[in-house]
């Protein structure tokens, strides 16, 4: 009990410390975006776009570390998981539609529900295409289809992007590895963890021809 506890303790002071980081980088983002004003864009363009780009960095590394933190006593409900991916292909439709074909189908009774945070979910599927809008160079289509088997509800993502190199598939799940410049290397191991306190399973495996597919299976919430 005093191990838990003192887990516990460290947890909430982690959180509270990404927390803290977190604000003053967004007033230095703020600055930034007033200089580059301030400044008519003459000149200094680079220097401005390379200091944003390293500033959301971080922000995304607090955002996740957060979330990595301290999603673990989030309350869990009944969620439709369709109408979930739904929300968050049509946000990335939105941007990336001009040049990434997204399509979406479920079949059979696969709108049964999964007991989970929603909130969760909505971070697992956004990670998920994320990960597939950022494999695609140029044009390309990214799938996403929902089944049911025995019991579980299976969600495949597949993409027609560069795929995984052989040599870091066993790595992807682990903490902070990335094989992304700008990548926090948190991005899948808050999915894996996300999807086993869900009590589900993730996989990703390398398409025969182009891309990769990811596999998600949940157990249906009767």
């Amino acid at each position: 009990m005093i191990a838990k506890n003192k887990d516990m303790a460290f947890l909430d002071t982690a959180a509270a410390l990404a927390h803290e980081i977190k604000n003053p980088i967004t007033l230095v983002k703020a600055n930034i975006d007033l200089l580059e004003l301030r400044d008519n864009y003459s000149g200094n363009v680079k220097n401005y776009e390379i200091m944003k780009r390293e500033l959301n960095k971080v922000s995304s590394i607090m955002m996740n570390f957060i979330t990595l933190l301290k999603h673990e006593s989030s309350q869990k409900e009944a969620v439709y998981i369709n109408d979930v991916i739904k929300d968050v292909l049509s946000d990335y439709q939105e941007t990336f539609g001009n040049r990434i074909n997204f399509t979406f189908s479920a079949e059979g009774e696969a709108s049964k529900v999964v007991y989970a945070n929603l909130k969760d979910l909505a971070i697992l599927f956004e990670n998920l295409i994320k990960n597939s809008v950022e494999a695609i160079e140029g044009v390309g289509d990214i799938c996403v289809n929902v089944c049911e088997s025995d019991k579980q509800i299976v969600i495949i993502f597949a993409d027609t992007g560069n795929g995984v190199p052989k040599e870091v598939e066993e790595r992807l799940f682990e903490d902070f590895f990335t094989t992304k410049s700008s990548g926090s290397g948190l991005g899948l191991s808050i999915c894996k963890k996300i999807v086993e306190e869900t009590g589900g399973n993730i996989d990703i495996k390398n398409n025969e021809d182009v891309g990769v597919t990811t596999t998600v299976t949940f157990p249906i919430h009767s």
